[in-house]
């Protein structure tokens, strides 16, 4: 998807800086998961991200930070579908549990906001070590 995004230059982001979200974003991820030390899921998940984008924005040559933000808008409508399903959307019935001492209690739908964080890392490293040996 990021391919075809990238080589075709469409995005949906072309105004936006992303270097400085990108470092605002590392810091509200940081200072919530010291915050929230105790909470593992959320704490593992953010100060990984945390990392994943600092090591974003070290890499020269890096990814193209439009194409990857309209590819990660993208892949979020099936991400919320499918995530959705398995967090009770759409029964009452749920595939998926989350201890609720290990989150924060913030919710997109039915999706703790640390499953959106880890998406969001999770594409970007994957993209990351796709342009490495690319």
């Amino acid at each position: 998807t990021y391919h075809v995004i990238d080589r075709y230059q469409i995005s949906i982001t072309k105004s936006i800086n992303w270097i400085i979200i990108q470092k605002a974003f590392i810091l509200i991820l940081t200072i919530t998961a010291l915050i929230n030390f105790s909470k593992t899921y959320t704490f593992v998940c953010f100060i990984s991200c945390s990392i994943i984008l600092l090591l974003n924005l070290k890499i020269k040559n890096s990814i193209n930070n439009h194409s990857f933000h309209t590819t990660f808008i993208l892949i979020l409508i099936p991400f919320l579908i499918v995530n959705g399903a398995l967090t009770g959307l759409f029964y009452e019935q749920t595939v998926v549990w989350y201890n609720k001492n290990e989150i924060l209690g913030f919710y997109i739908l039915t999706i703790p906001i640390e499953d959106l964080i880890y998406s969001y890392q999770l594409q970007l490293l994957n993209l990351l070590i796709y342009k490495k040996f690319k």
